[in-house]
């Protein structure tokens, strides 16, 4: 199966249509149909691109060429899909772990095994409501600086936001990628923000909280 190169990143990934596929596509694609896995390909591939360049820090080739392995395993990974979880939870997690496994390579101490996370975080008390901000902040604020101080974030918080920016997924089903509580994603997703709109207010570096 042949994948063509990934466009350019786009700017803001939820002004695309939704992710969610029908379940005919996704049976057809297990079948090995050549046409539903383009429909999915033209689906995902601005997303899964957007994710691995800002988690990579902007390094196009590299990220060119995880979007294409990510595409790849999907599809020889197909036929072991259990349609009892979310295709789309699925895939991401395919591209999300390929992106770590990489980055690992050239930093082990700061993408340790998920069971390795201070599970302490997801005791915090947190208003769900004060996460539908980050649609909000891509409009409002510059996308240099967003993306700026999206880099600047601690991993664990960088994966989150960006799985939130650039998907369609829920807490739940991003907790699930991350192997985290719903409450500890919140917790990462809510010192990320306050980090990000440090920078966008003084459009300086940030001292990333722990």
């Amino acid at each position: 199966m042949r994948i063509k190169e990934s466009r350019a990143p786009i700017q803001n990934p939820n002004d695309q249509e939704s992710t969610k596929l029908s379940f005919q596509t996704i049976q057809r694609f297990q079948a090995g149909d050549e046409k539903a896995f383009i429909e999915i390909y033209e689906t995902y591939k601005e997303r899964i691109y957007f994710f691995i360049l800002n988690m990579t820090a902007g390094k196009e080739n590299l990220s060119e060429e995880l979007t294409h392995e990510a595409f790849l395993r999907l599809y020889k990974n197909r036929e072991s899909f259990n349609f009892s979880v979310q295709f789309t939870t699925w895939f991401w997690t395919i591209a999300r772990n390929l992106t770590i496994d990489e980055l690992r390579k050239k930093n082990p101490i700061d993408y340790t095994p998920q069971n390795k996370i201070d599970q302490s975080i997801d005791q915090i008390p947190v208003n769900s409501e004060e996460f539908e901000i980050e649609s909000l902040l891509i409009k409002k604020a510059e996308k240099e600086i967003l993306y700026q101080a999206i880099g600047q974030l601690k991993p664990r918080q960088k994966e989150a936001i960006l799985l939130r920016i650039a998907s369609d997924l829920t807490y739940e089903e991003i907790a699930e990628i991350l192997n985290l509580k719903v409450n500890a994603v919140k917790a990462l997703l809510l010192r990320a923000r306050k980090n990000i709109e440090g920078v966008i207010k003084n459009k300086s570096p940030i001292k990333v909280a722990t």
